[in-house]
């Protein structure tokens, strides 16, 4: 498995656990009571864990989309800015 895609499934499984999280400690905690209530939080979490996945995936495409540029010591600018 390559690097691009072992960092989809990474976000997919921290977005998933996360939000699985929330819904387990809303469970618990007692404040999510009752089937229907356990149920609609379920969906409001489904949907945090499809944000995050979202994310996640635009912030990897602009990451892997910027073209590497090694850092030139001769260049005549003084600051490291990515262009």
């Amino acid at each position: 498995m390559d690097g691009p895609r072992l960092y989809v499934v990474g976000i997919i499984a921290a977005s998933w656990h996360f939000s699985y999280g929330v819904w387990l400690f809303a469970a618990k905690w007692g404040i999510t009571i009752g089937e229907t209530a356990l149920r609609r939080f379920g969906y409001v979490c489904f949907a945090m864990a499809l944000g995050l996945v979202a994310i996640g995936m635009v912030g990897m495409s602009g990451f892997f989309r910027t073209p590497y540029r090694p850092w030139d010591p001769n260049s005549s600018t003084d600051n490291i800015v990515m262009r």
